[in-house]
């Protein structure tokens, strides 16, 4: 009888570490489920804006940002090793730092100085956010007056499994309700607009999967 393989659940830091290598065979997965429609959100103009990849990875989102003119673009994440597959270029600046709230320091604020950026994009990471008031609360401070965070939150059923050096692993998540989701950015003074996007199972059957939050702050 063939005993069942046992799945190791990691802490996200050594989970994405150990990922870094074959993370980009997943792009096109992550792609397929919010299918690039945040892009109608962007800014017309990129000449000359700054912005922040919170949770950048490899570089899954810098490629709608690589042919433009942008002013400088940080990639922040919590893995040193998907930082080094991050694309380089003389406007990246790779940050590596965990964006959730550690309670172990008593300081807590996030590296990147106040009013600092015109665009936020946050793709694949409130998954990983234990205390989302922080993170709305750092997020909002960070950006620029009359700027915009653009989120996308993902209604994950089930752990991805991963391979691994002949082991099988899943990364701890955090699982939230998207109400809970929008009354924090309501909390954190953005002003909030919600497109639902959903997939279709048939002809006459669909199922709600994303959520893409434009999350823009007036002052």
């Amino acid at each position: 009888m063939t005993k069942n393989r046992v799945i190791e659940v990691t802490e996200v830091e050594d989970g994405y570490d150990r990922l870094a290598k074959s993370h980009h065979t997943y792009h096109d997965r992550l792609d397929s489920f919010e299918k690039w429609q945040f892009q109608k959100y962007l800014p017309r103009v990129f000449d000359n804006l700054v912005v922040v990849d919170l949770w950048a990875g490899d570089g899954r989102m810098y490629k709608r940002f690589a042919e433009t003119n942008l002013a400088r673009y940080d990639a922040v994440d919590v893995s040193k090793n998907m930082l080094a597959k991050h694309p380089s270029h003389p406007c990246v600046r790779k940050i590596h730092y965990n964006l959730d709230k550690d309670e172990d320091t008593e300081d807590t604020a996030w590296p990147m100085k106040d009013a600092t950026y015109d665009v936020a994009v946050c793709f694949f990471t409130l998954e990983y956010i234990k205390d989302l008031s922080y993170f709305f609360a750092q997020t909002h401070r960070i950006l620029k007056p009359w700027s915009r965070l653009i989120l996308g939150y993902f209604l994950q059923r089930r752990h991805m499994i991963f391979d691994h050096a002949a082991t099988q692993f899943k990364i701890e998540t955090q699982t939230h309700k998207f109400e809970d989701i929008l009354a924090s950015c309501q909390d954190a003074l953005f002003d909030v607009h919600v497109e639902e996007i959903f997939e279709k199972q048939s002809f006459d059957k669909q199922t709600h999967i994303w959520w893409i939050l434009v999350c823009d702050k007036s002052n």
